[in-house]
């Protein structure tokens, strides 16, 4: 099987996507929507939580939205293959 690490520098290939996503003119999910993505954490109720951050990602403008569903796409696969890579879900967890 071949594997992606004989052909790039992982780390240099996420340098490259940290980079891109700093320098981009307006933060992915919008300073319009910065504070309201904040306040989805204080949703208690889960199903309420989940349908606000539905609606908050949605309301994004095509291209943010297009850029945040590659990405969460990207995560989702290095999640699945995380008993090689050792990156779980966990690993991206906040500490409140």
């Amino acid at each position: 099987m071949v594997n992606a690490r004989d052909y790039y520098d992982i780390h240099a290939v996420a340098g490259l996507l940290k980079l891109y996503l700093r320098e981009l003119p307006s933060t992915v999910l919008t300073r319009e929507r910065h504070v309201d993505f904040l306040h989805v954490v204080d949703i208690e109720d889960k199903t309420a939580r989940i349908k606000r951050l539905r609606d908050l990602v949605h309301s994004l403008p095509k291209v943010n939205y297009e850029l945040l569903r590659m990405i969460s796409r990207h995560l989702k696969r290095i999640v699945r293959q995380s008993q090689e890579n050792k990156m779980t879900i966990k690993n991206g967890e906040p500490h409140f």
